[in-house]
């Protein structure tokens, strides 16, 4: 009967394993499979990367070599000259653009300005006339103008008789005597009215004008009678007055 207890304990020894350790084991089973699964997925995978990084490679390859070879040679280019670089155009491409005839030039830059400082001049004269204002008619003259006090009593006593109810000035040639001074042909047209019997005449006359530059500014400098037009004043004073 004592023996009975070493045998239970000896069968315990020599068994089968506790019911913890089976557990353990088969999850490190499991654990080492699992293991071997994800190195076999990273090794496919890093393959995979390799051959597409070589493939591309390879045709990053072709392609340079393909287009090394549609590029001439520099010896080639100094045979052929620079004019073969040039693509022709197609037929369809090709346009004649159409020749604009050039328009002469009637007047240069420096005339048109001559032109417009005249006419700024006489512009003023006429303002003057029309409002009586003999400041502003004076003020179109050069200082050094000839009898130039002769000429506002002259212009006053006008303006006693008469009214002027239009001016106009036709510039119709221009030329420059010199850099200080420009001459131009001048018409004038001028419609007077009486002061006391309201009868309204009209004048036309043309006068050869001497425009000099003074101080920067265009003024009249002399004035001469031209051929064209009747006898007495245009403007109600001496015809060799303006």
């Amino acid at each position: 009967m004592e023996q009975i207890p070493e045998d239970k304990e000896f069968m315990q020894a020599d068994g089968t394993a506790p019911e913890g350790d089976k557990a353990e084991s088969v999850k490190m089973v499991e654990v080492v499979n699992l293991l071997q699964g994800n190195l076999v997925k990273t090794t496919r995978l890093m393959w995979f990367q390799f051959f597409f990084i070589g493939a591309l490679v390879i045709f990053l390859f072709i392609t340079y070599f393909s287009l090394l070879s549609k590029i001439p040679s520099a010896s080639n280019v100094a045979a052929m000259g620079p004019k073969s670089l040039e693509k022709p155009l197609p037929t369809s491409e090709i346009t004649i653009s159409p020749q604009v005839p050039q328009t002469p030039k009637s007047e240069r830059s420096t005339d048109i300005l001559e032109r417009e400082e005249v006419r700024g001049v006489l512009d003023q004269v006429r303002k003057a006339q029309l409002e009586k204002d003999i400041n502003l008619f004076l003020q179109a003259y050069s200082p050094t103008y000839p009898s130039l006090v002769e000429k506002k009593e002259s212009l006053l006593k006008s303006w006693k008789k008469y009214n002027y109810i239009d001016m106009d000035f036709n510039i119709e040639n221009i030329q420059k005597k010199n850099a200080h001074t420009i001459i131009a042909e001048v018409a004038c047209d001028i419609t007077l009215e009486d002061i006391h019997s309201r009868k309204r005449s009209n004048l036309m006359k043309d006068y050869l004008i001497y425009f000099s530059n003074v101080s920067g500014k265009r003024l009249i400098q002399e004035v001469t009678q031209g051929k064209k037009g009747n006898k007495g004043g245009c403007l109600g004073f001496n015809d060799r007055m303006l």
